[in-house]
């Protein structure tokens, strides 16, 4: 079982550039089956992302919640990412608020990944 291999697979489903290539289906089914061999927060990531391509805003805002009780450190960089694309205009800092959550559901649901 290799996880990062189901995982840049469900990358590529979600994100591709040329359209032709992404598949909001598979990017879950891979996704999910690199999380049940390893629960890492980079996966938790490529989830959000495939739920965002499906159009599954609520899962994918889950997912990057996930992602953060993974991994802490995530929350500055989503912050940031998210301030710099002016989705979100707190401090950045390591607190999950509601200010936070709501400009990162904001921010999926215009169709958006991190």
């Amino acid at each position: 079982n290799h996880p990062s291999a189901y995982n840049s697979l469900a990358w590529v489903y979600a994100t591709a550039k040329d359209e032709s290539y992404r598949d909001g289906a598979k990017a879950v089914k891979f996704a999910l089956k690199a999380i049940g061999i390893q629960k890492k927060a980079a996966y938790l990531d490529t989830l959000a992302a495939a739920y965002v391509e499906n159009q599954k805003y609520e899962n994918a805002v889950k997912a990057y919640k996930n992602a953060i009780q993974k991994d802490n450190s995530r929350l500055k960089r989503y912050k940031k990412s998210l301030k710099e694309r002016g989705y979100y205009s707190g401090p950045i800092d390591s607190r999950y608020s509601q200010k936070f959550e709501s400009s990162l559901r904001a921010f999926v649901m215009d169709n958006n990944y991190l």
